[in-house]
């Protein structure tokens, strides 16, 4: 399993598909990744510290760095996955600029506020849409055309380390906030793309014996190896 400080970005010619390398974005030196697939290289991004007194100090470092990996890889059709979801398939995606491409979750950001100071809620938020609805896109899958990201990752990692230095800390800070705000922002166009891009493996197997359906493109869980080996050797006819 890689450490949970990274993220991988997947670029490749649109449509996302055929020859693909794939970059790992993490905050440690390649060698602690060991050898890597001769297609894979390693991204070591030097992110700040937050004080010692902040409570999710490797959370917070980890969103810095996941932010902004698909600014350090190259392609045109550019796919971000955390490192805890395994692609089983190469997706097809025929971007194009202005979009964004996800497996949509349910719950609304706002609820990331309740409770919080009044004035410690930025004004972008209450001038938003996309953070009071219900649907809203999965930050462990996206992708979007190398324009898109270039506009939307200095934003994001503007307003994510706004939003989080004014608030409280009595909860780990969260990058689907400030993300669904400047979807807003940028008047982007969101797509989703099923569940089947995302599939939560803990959720719909569990701890035990199961066998993932083959239209699954993306199996998201952060299951230790020998789990997953109980997950994909199963034959489908069980």
């Amino acid at each position: 399993m890689r450490r949970r400080s990274s993220a991988r970005c997947l670029p490749s010619v649109l449509p996302l598909r055929r020859r693909i390398s794939s970059s790992l974005a993490t905050s440690q030196p390649a060698a602690a990744f060991g050898e890597l697939s001769h297609n894979t290289h390693t991204v070591t991004l030097d992110v700040p510290h937050r004080e010692a007194a902040y409570p999710y100090k490797q959370i917070y470092r980890s969103r810095l760095i996941k932010i902004q990996a698909p600014l350090h890889v190259k392609g045109e059709g550019i796919l971000m996955i955390d490192s805890d979801l395994n692609l089983l398939k190469m997706p097809e995606i025929n971007m194009e600029n202005g979009h964004f491409y996800s497996s949509f979750r349910q719950g609304k950001m706002l609820a990331k506020l309740a409770g919080a100071v009044q004035d410690s809620i930025h004004a972008y938020y209450q001038l938003s849409i996309r953070p009071y609805l219900a649907d809203h896109v999965n930050v462990a899958y996206l992708a979007a055309t190398r324009q898109t990201w270039q506009r939307v990752c200095p934003l994001w990692l503007a307003l994510f380390d706004d939003t989080w230095k004014l608030m409280n800390d009595s909860q780990p800070p969260t990058d689907q906030l400030p993300l669904a705000c400047l979807l807003d922002l940028l008047d982007l166009r969101t797509v989703n793309l099923g569940e089947w891009a995302n599939w939560p493996v803990s959720k719909r197997i569990g701890g035990k014996h199961g066998v993932i359906p083959v239209e699954v493109v993306g199996a998201h869980g952060g299951f230790p190896l020998s789990e997953w080996q109980n997950i994909s050797t199963i034959p489908a006819s069980l």
